[in-house]
C-alpha cells in the first residue's frame, strides 16, 4: 500500500493542483520501482534456495572442461578460490593442468553451495583434510535438518565429476579409455589386483576386452578407497579386495575401447559432448553431456568380495558418463533400524553449468553394471 503521508494537499473541493500531481505520480513512481525491487529481490531468493538431497540419494555433476576454456571463465572461476587454493593450482608449468585444477576446485565451492543456505557464498567454505588428503567440508558441515554432505572429486583433462550425498561416504573415479589401457593391462594388475581379478584378466580372449575389464576394475578399486578416504597404497592395499563384472565378462564402452585410437574419437560427430536424453537431438549442440545410449545395453551385476569382513554396507554404479570414458561410483549405505532392507540408491547425474547458475541439466549416462546392498 502506497503512502502520502507529509505532503500538502489542496482542500477537497478544489482537487490536486498540477503541481501536487506531479509529486504524487513521482513519489507513486519511486514507489512501485521499491516493490518491484522488493519483488525481484524475493524471486532471486526463491531461486537459490538450497537444493535439496535426500538420504539414498546422490547427486552427481559432470563438467567438460572445454565448455570452460576462455579467460574470462577461468577467471571468474579463479575468484571462487582461495588465495591458497590458486598457489596450488598455479603450482604446475602445464596450462592444461593449471585450468583443469581450477575448473574442479571451482566446481566443488559452486556445487556445495548450491546445498547451502545462500546467505553463504562458494568461496566461504571451509575444508579440511585427512592423513591420506582426501578433503571434507569443515564449515558448514550440514544442511537443514543436520545431514552432513559428503563429497568426492575426480577429473581427468577431458572430463571431471563431483558426486554429494547425504547417505554416508562416497568415492567417485573417472579414466579415459586410452590413457590407462595404452600398456599392458596385466603388468600392472600383477602389482595392484587381487589374484582372483588377475585371472579374470587372463581369462578375457583378446586384448580389448582385457582392456575393458582392467578399467572397470580399476575405477571400482579407486572408488572404493577413495570412499575410505585412503590412498591405493595405504594398507592394507587393492590386493585386500576384489570386483567381478557380471559373468559374462565386461560391458564393452566407449567407440574406441577396443582399438586404442585417439585419433578417431576425434572424428567423432560428438567429439565434445556426452548425448543427454533430455535434450531436443540437435546435431548442432557440441557442448552438451549427453547420453543417447544410456538404454542401449543391460546391465550386468558387480560382485564384491573382502578378504576381512567389513559390516558395513557399499553400493557400486560402473558407468560410461562420455564415450572414451569408464567411471564407477561408491557409496555407504545406512542400515535401515531392524536391518530392513535399504531402498533402491537413487543416483541423480547433472551436466554442471559453472558460471551461468541454475541452468544445469538432467541427464542419464550408461549404466554398466550395478550391485545391490545385501
Amino acid at each position: 500500500m502506497l503512502s502520502f503521508a507529509g505532503l500538502s494537499a489542496a482542500p477537497p473541493s478544489s482537487g490536486p493542483s498540477h503541481r501536487q500531481q506531479d509529486v504524487f505520480r513521482c513519489y507513486a513512481s519511486q514507489q512501485l520501482q521499491t516493490l518491484d525491487t522488493e519483488s525481484a529481490a524475493a524471486a532471486a531468493t526463491a531461486a537459490v534456495a538450497p537444493r535439496a538431497i535426500q538420504p539414498g540419494e546422490v547427486h552427481v555433476w559432470w563438467l567438460l572442461p572445454s565448455n570452460a576454456s576462455s579467460e574470462l571463465e577461468l577467471q571468474r572461476c579463479s575468484e571462487l578460490l582461495t588465495d591458497e587454493e590458486l598457489q596450488e593450482c598455479n603450482a604446475s608449468e602445464d596450462a592444461g593442468v593449471r585450468r583443469e585444477r581450477v575448473l574442479a576446485r571451482a566446481l566443488v565451492r559452486s556445487v556445495l553451495a548450491g546445498y547451502l543456505p545462500s546467505s553463504i557464498q562458494p568461496r566461504d567454505l571451509l575444508f579440511e583434510r585427512n592423513a591420506h588428503g582426501k578433503p571434507c567440508l569443515l564449515w558448514p558441515f550440514a544442511m537443514s535438518g543436520e545431514h552432513k554432505l559428503h563429497f568426492n572429486l575426480t577429473h581427468t583433462a577431458s572430463l571431471i565429476g563431483l558426486a554429494v550425498t547425504v547417505e554416508g561416504r562416497v568415492g567417485l573415479d573417472v579414466e579415459s579409455a586410452v590413457r590407462r589401457t595404452r600398456q599392458d593391462p596385466l603388468r600392472l594388475a600383477r602389482r595392484r589386483f587381487s589374484d582372483a581379478e588377475i585371472a579374470d584378466l587372463q581369462a578375457c580372449p583378446d586384448d580389448s576386452s582385457r582392456a575393458a575389464c582392467f578399467l572397470q576394475l580399476w575405477t571400482l578399486k579407486e572408488a572404493y578407497v577413495k570412499a575410505l578416504g585412503r590412498g591405493i597404497s595405504a594398507p592394507p592395499g587393492l590386493r585386500s579386495f576384489s570386483f567381478r563384472v557380471g559373468r559374462d565378462g565386461p560391458q564393452k564402452h566407449g567407440a574406441n575401447a577396443s582399438t586404442g585410437d585417439e585419433s578417431s574419437s576425434s572424428n567423432s560427430n560428438n567429439d565434445s559432448s556426452i548425448d543427454s536424453s533430455s535434450s531436443n537431438g540437435s546435431s548442432s549442440n557440441n557442448n552438451s553431456i549427453n547420453s543417447s545410449t544410456s538404454n542401449g545395453s543391460s546391465r550386468s551385476s558387480i560382485e564384491f568380495h573382502m578378504a576381512a569382513p567389513d559390516a558395513r554396507c557399499w553400493e557400486f554404479v560402473l558407468l560410461e558418463p562420455a564415450p572414451g570414458h569408464v567411471a564407477s561410483l561408491c557409496v555407504e549405505r545406512r542400515r535401515n533400524d531392524g536391518c530392513q532392507k535399504n531402498e533402491a540408491l537413487q543416483v541423480h547425474h547433472f551436466e554442471a553449468a559453472l558460471l551461468d547458475g541454475g541452468l544445469e541439466r538432467t541427464f542419464q549416462p550408461r549404466i554398466l553394471a550395478q550391485s545391490a546392498c545385501p
